[in-house]
C-alpha cells in the first residue's frame, strides 16, 4: 500500500533519483547522530547548544550515468528530466570551451557523475572530479610552517617559521584599491537604505563580485608563499563568526570572506600535497612563539 500512494504521487519516478534522495536523507540523519554523540561526550561545562535536527531543504539530484545521464557525442548528451507531464529524454548541447577545458586539464582524474544545478532561472550540470594525492609524510620536527593571520584591513599576515621557532620569513598582503572599492560600495547601499530602498541586486552583486576578488587574490598570495618557502603545513586560526556582530565595522565584519579564503586554500594546498591545521585564536599574539609575545 506505501509504495502505491508514492507512485500514485510521484508518477514514473526514476529509481536512481529516489536512491540519490534516500542516500542525501541517509547522510543527513547519520551527520546527525554522530554530532549528537560528540556532543553528549563533551564537557558539560564548554559544550554548546544541543545539534538540532536536520531539514530536508532544496538538494540538487545526481544524474546517474545509462539511466540519467547519457553523453551522446563530443559536445552532445541526454539527461533525464520531468517534462511534459512525464520522465523522458532531453537532448541537450555541452558548451565547447567546457568539454575542451575538461579534456585538457581533468584527463588525469576520474570523472564522476554530474549534478543537476539552478543557478537563478538556469539550469547547469556541475560536473566534479575525484582525485587521489597523498599528503607530505615529514617528520614534526623537520616541518616548515606557514602560519595566516587574515583580517579585515590588512588582507593577510604570513609569518614562515621552523618547528624550533626560527623564522624565515614575513610577508604582508594590503589590497587598498579593492578595499577602497568595496567600502564606496557599502556606503552606495547605506545611502541608498536610508531613502527607504530594500532590495537592491545589482548594488549587492557588485559588492559580493568585490568580496570573491579579495577572497581569491589573498588565496593566491598566501599559496604564493607556501611554494616560495616549501612550507609542509598552512596554519589558520579558528574563526568563529557566528552571533551578533557589534562596533562600528559590523557590516564589513558581517562580509569578511574569512572562511571562503581558507576554503580556497584547502582545496590549492591539497593538491600540493601540503597539510592544513586551524587552532584557537586566543592568546595567538600575546603567546607568539617568536619570542616577540609575552
Amino acid at each position: 500500500v506505501p509504495y502505491e500512494s508514492f507512485d500514485r504521487k510521484f508518477y514514473k519516478l526514476p529509481s536512481y533519483l529516489r536512491r540519490s534522495a534516500i542516500n542525501e536523507a541517509i547522510g543527513k540523519v547519520s551527520s546527525y547522530k554522530s554530532n549528537l554523540k560528540n556532543w553528549e561526550e563533551e564537557d558539560p561545562n564548554i559544550r554548546g547548544r544541543r545539534p538540532s535536527f536536520p531539514r530536508a531543504g532544496y538538494i540538487c539530484p545526481c544524474m546517474y550515468r545509462k539511466n540519467m545521464y547519457q553523453r551522446t557525442g563530443a559536445y552532445e548528451a541526454r539527461i533525464k528530466v520531468y517534462i511534459r507531464n512525464t520522465w523522458d529524454w532531453l537532448d541537450i548541447k555541452l558548451r565547447k570551451s567546457d568539454m575542451d577545458y575538461i579534456d585538457r586539464r581533468c584527463s588525469g582524474r576520474r570523472m564522476c557523475a554530474p549534478v543537476l544545478q539552478k543557478r537563478g532561472k538556469e539550469w547547469h550540470l556541475d560536473f566534479p572530479f575525484e582525485e587521489f594525492l597523498e599528503l607530505c609524510d615529514v617528520d614534526v620536527a623537520d616541518r616548515i610552517i606557514c602560519a595566516v593571520d587574515l583580517g579585515i584591513n590588512s588582507a593577510a599576515t604570513i609569518s614562515v617559521m621552523c618547528s624550533d621557532g626560527t623564522i624565515l620569513g614575513r610577508h604582508f598582503l594590503k589590497l587598498p584599491k579593492e578595499q577602497d572599492c568595496l567600502t564606496h560600495n557599502i556606503n552606495r547601499i547605506k545611502k541608498a537604505q536610508q531613502h527607504g530602498n530594500r532590495k537592491m541586486p545589482r548594488l549587492w552583486a557588485k559588492v559580493n563580485g568585490i568580496n570573491h576578488d579579495i577572497s581569491v587574490k589573498t588565496a593566491e598570495f598566501i599559496m604564493d608563499v607556501a611554494v616560495l618557502y616549501n612550507a609542509d603545513v598552512i596554519v589558520f586560526e579558528y574563526l568563529e563568526k557566528k552571533g551578533k556582530k557589534r562596533g562600528s565595522r559590523k557590516q564589513r565584519l558581517h562580509l569578511w570572506k574569512s572562511q571562503e579564503v581558507q576554503r580556497i586554500v584547502t582545496d590549492k594546498a591539497h593538491r600540493l600535497g601540503m597539510h592544513i591545521a586551524r587552532i584557537c585564536a586566543w592568546n595567538t599574539s600575546r603567546l607568539a612563539y617568536d619570542g616577540s609575545g609575552r
